[in-house]
């Protein structure tokens, strides 16, 4: 939630700086209220960063170019806290290098915001010398990135339904499948054929005004970098990874509804206002099968079902992947199984509070279900 409150108050900055307060305000609007980006705020991760630190990139750099200097100290901060936060920084940094390569000047800010960029790196680069740069290495011998995969039409696809997305989430009302199919591979994210015109219309006015206005060209050059770097990116692709994306994508769309708004205010407030209430049914709507407020339930059955007996905790759901985020509960609840299918893996973090009872219960969770046996003495 801060993450994402963050990201809404940035964006409608970063629109109010480049445009005017009323396309912060529509971008914002659009973002706040975007199903897709409500589902993965939903979840606290690395990548929900990205949007944040996108926008504070491209105010940074909007801004050094009109000859405000101190934001050097900002794009330094929003770059070393990327790369700290998830690879696709890389596209946060090659958009800063094309357009601030031609004006960097040797100032105090300047060198400020270097310092803090490089200085960053120091743990990595301290934990490589002294091992052998084991990472460096994996990453030259990885299968996730190289040329092979590179497939223009795949990309374009992704990109059409991975923005539509953002504009009309047409997909499963259970939401766990926006997270992933299984432990190994992601789910594809698509909006609705009327979202995906809208995203074209976009696309081709974004490319129109980029050839005479330098604040368009700032955001499809990000976009293109966005899709470059996915182009090369070989391991299957997630909606996750256009995040940096969404930015520049919701502040043109505020660019150009602005524009149709001095013409007709009432087709405005009608575009907006059904993308709210469309947006908002499909928030209301949707559910996740193994949401915690689920689990947490399961835990209680099963903690008053033993009572003071020593127990067993198995999950066995189809969906392997959704086997975690259960044994912690106990924990909370003060009821701690005697033994769990986890104990194997994570038991070393709380093997002094396993109790020593030999378990006289086993519990199974099974796709919501519940199945207690009693175990021989």
């Amino acid at each position: 939630m801060i993450l994402s409150l963050c990201a809404i108050v940035s964006i409608y900055e970063l629109g109010k700086s480049i445009f005017c307060s009323k396309v912060g305000l529509i971008a914002a609007f659009i973002y706040s209220l975007s199903s897709i980006i409500s589902f993965y705020d939903r979840r606290f991760w690395n990548p929900m960063l990205l949007p944040a630190l996108t926008t504070l990139t491209l105010l940074s750099v909007h801004k050094i170019s009109k000859g405000n200097l101190r934001y050097w100290l900002v794009l330094g901060i929003a770059l070393a806290l990327g790369f700290s936060v998830h690879g696709l920084a890389i596209v946060l940094v090659l958009f800063s290098i094309i357009f601030l390569f031609n004006k960097i000047t040797i100032n105090r800010w300047f060198l400020i915001g270097l310092t803090i960029f490089l200085v960053s790196f120091l743990p990595l680069l301290i934990f490589e010398a002294k091992h052998s740069f084991v990472q460096a290495k994996g990453l030259v011998n990885s299968k996730s990135i190289g040329y092979a995969k590179f497939n223009t039409s795949q990309v374009f696809t992704f990109l059409s339904n991975g923005f539509s997305a953002v504009y009309h989430y047409d997909g499963s009302s259970n939401v766990k499948y926006l997270y992933t199919n299984n432990c190994h591979s992601y789910p594809q994210v698509s909006g609705s054929t009327a979202a995906k015109l809208l995203v074209l219309a976009v696309f081709v006015l974004l490319a129109f005004k980029s050839l005479f206005d330098i604040r368009y060209r700032y955001f499809s050059v990000f976009i293109f970098l966005n899709a470059l770097v996915l182009a090369f990116w070989q391991e299957s692709w997630s909606w996750y990874y256009l995040l940096p994306s969404t930015v520049p994508l919701v502040i043109v769309t505020g660019a150009f509804l602005s524009t149709i708004q001095r013409r007709s205010k009432l087709i405005i407030f009608v575009v907006l206002a059904l993308f709210g209430l469309i947006n908002l049914l499909i928030i209301s709507t949707t559910f996740h099968q193994y949401s915690y407020s689920a689990k947490i339930m399961q835990a209680k059955i099963i903690g008053t079902v033993t009572h003071d007996y020593p127990f067993e905790l198995k999950v066995n759901n189809s969906d392997s992947c959704q086997n975690y985020g259960y044994r912690y509960l106990f924990t909370y609840l003060q009821k701690e199984p005697a033994g769990s299918y986890i104990d194997s893996t994570l038991g070393w973090l709380y093997e002094d509070r396993i109790p020593k009872s030999r378990p006289a219960i086993e519990a199974t969770i099974i796709d919501g279900e519940i199945n207690f046996k009693k175990l021989p003495l």
